[in-house]
């Protein structure tokens, strides 16, 4: 959080959807919310550590517009850090969920949904929530899902 506001890392290499998904948090957070953009990997690579103290969630794309699933690598990157981790794609094929998966515990939004930015608002609703709920705010918590539903909230101590 940043002067009490929470704060979301977004990584995705489509600069007008990135901005997008900004103005949606924004909206829907009546600017109660800061949303860090980075179009590439490396800058947002940068921005994990330098913000680090600040991040809430990180969202990334999983495919680079120049076809390398650098996302992923990110994404890696981020859960490694402590951070909850909402992946996104385009790509609908399964394979791609399942990459996304072996990462640990992460989140996997299609991209091909007409409410593609409604369901990251959700999806962030909910992970701020549960952070919110922590009395130690440099806990860790691991959400098991089956089949996008939330069955418990496991602390990781």
């Amino acid at each position: 959080m940043r002067d009490g506001k929470p704060c979301i890392l977004v990584l995705d290499d489509d600069v007008e959807l990135a901005s997008v998904i900004r103005d949606t948090f924004h909206s829907n957070y009546a600017g109660q919310i800061e949303v860090f953009v980075a179009n590439n990997v490396s800058d947002a690579l940068a921005m994990l550590h330098d913000q680090s103290d600040d991040l809430d969630i990180v969202m990334a794309d999983i495919m680079m517009d120049d076809g390398t699933p650098g996302g992923l690598d990110f994404a890696s990157a981020a859960i490694k850090a402590g951070f909850p981790v909402v992946v996104m794609t385009a790509h609908t094929e399964e394979k791609y969920a399942e990459e996304a998966e072996k990462l640990g515990p992460v989140w996997f939004v299609g991209k091909e949904h007409a409410d593609f930015t409604t369901r990251l608002v959700r999806k962030a609703n909910l992970l701020l929530q549960v952070k919110a709920r922590t009395d130690d705010p440099d806990r860790q918590y691991c959400l098991s899902r089956q089949d996008g539903a939330i069955l418990a909230v496991r602390f990781i101590l």
